[in-house]
């Protein structure tokens, strides 16, 4: 199981209780399924070793429920699973977090702590920036090759879409009376 999995699958049952093919469908929802993609047997495969990780757990059914041909079960975060969850959370995000990484965190927060949300989205706007300062400066067209001028532009708008995406999640998250810090992020 991917680590990444493993815990946004913790963090969706943490949000609430569901079984397999609904948290499928959530999964599918709050990641993008082109980066991030899983199968209904990659995620069975995933419930089954949080399962017997001690981590998530069945939760009693209804006899109604119970009576239909195929009954669905669903899990729930022990309190290990929450442990582990929270911990992941508490560690400090890579000095160039994956765009899937800074999504799973966000997923595992968003409906419990917005000043949580904020700092992540803080410290990945540091991330950026710092990103930005360890380019070098734009190869003059003697200096570098073609491939190297495009791949090094390439990656610093990037870099600026991210930053982008960062204004974009604070007004989401602020309202509309916060005016965003980097609204027009200009070639170096």
């Amino acid at each position: 199981m991917q680590v990444g999995t493993r815990y946004a699958v913790l963090g969706l049952l943490l949000e609430q209780p569901s079984y397999g093919y609904e948290i499928l469908v959530r999964f599918r929802r709050a990641f993008d399924v082109a980066h991030w993609g899983i199968s209904p047997q990659g995620l069975y495969a995933s419930l089954d070793r949080l399962e017997r990780d001690g981590l998530i757990e069945p939760v009693d059914v209804s006899d109604g429920e119970a009576r239909r041909r195929q009954p669905k079960t669903p899990y729930r975060v022990t309190p290990s699973g929450a442990d582990e969850l929270r911990r992941f959370l508490e560690t400090p995000m890579s000095a160039d977090p994956s765009r899937a990484e800074l999504l799973l965190r966000l997923q595992c927060v968003a409906t419990r702590d917005c000043e949580a949300l904020l700092r992540m989205l803080d410290d990945h706007e540091q991330a950026c920036l710092d990103e930005l300062g360890r380019m070098p400066e734009r190869p003059h067209t003697t200096s570098a090759s073609l491939v190297e001028r495009l791949a090094l532009e390439e990656r610093r708008l990037a870099v600026q879409a991210r930053l982008l995406w960062v204004d974009y999640a604070r007004h989401e998250l602020r309202g509309p009376a916060e005016a965003p810090r980097h609204a027009k992020v200009a070639p170096r």
